[in-house]
């Protein structure tokens, strides 16, 4: 496939995953034209479903491990640049002077 045609499909994937999330979720939001309440009603119902008997031990498990997975993702995306910029700088490099045989 063409790169053009790649980029295409991207976008046409995402932009289908993105107006289906929106049609799920237009009608369940309650219709508000001030922008603050509509940001508390929003963070209510947050909290109404994420509440836990838990509650804050269960939040900041989530958290670490949260934390720890994209520590992770950090970890390997570094070495992941440092092994190809090693191997970028050798390839890059010039080759040494040899003296030509002499016969």
């Amino acid at each position: 496939m063409d790169i053009a045609m790649r980029q295409a499909a991207s976008f046409s994937l995402l932009s289908i995953v993105t107006l289906v999330g929106l049609a799920l979720a237009l009608p369940a939001i309650p219709w508000i034209t001030d922008l603050a309440l509509l940001i508390e009603a929003c963070a209510m119902a947050l909290r109404k479903r994420c509440f836990t008997p838990a509650g804050a031990i269960v939040s900041a498990a989530g958290a670490i491990a949260v934390l720890v997975v994209l520590g992770g993702v950090a970890y390997c995306l570094a070495l992941g640049l440092t092994r190809s910029m090693r191997l970028w700088n050798t390839r890059a490099s010039p080759e040494p002077h040899r003296p030509a045989a002499s016969s």
